[in-house]
């Protein structure tokens, strides 16, 4: 008997890998929040909190970029101390 769904290549990731994936998420979320915006009716009942669900994301994706680019730029400076 042959299991249903089980792929012979098995996926192998990091555990800081796994840590970030729900992060990098985060971008895809913006852009789902965004269509959905753009192709929900204005007096649709939802409109309001779908407007405040992608303001909020973005304001995390925000933060996410920001904190990556402060760690690239921290690693970049004690690598070239290390040179």
């Amino acid at each position: 008997m042959s299991r249903i769904g089980v792929n012979s290549v098995s996926f192998h990731c990091s555990l800081a890998e796994l840590y970030l994936t729900p992060i990098n998420r985060i971008s895809d979320y913006v852009r789902i929040l965004s269509w959905l915006k753009a192709n929900t009716p204005s007096d649709h009942p939802d409109r309001n909190d779908l407007a405040s669900a992608l303001q909020l994301i973005k304001e995390v994706d925000r933060v996410i970029r920001q904190v990556r680019l402060h760690q690239e730029n921290t690693k970049q400076r004690h690598l070239n101390r290390n040179q």
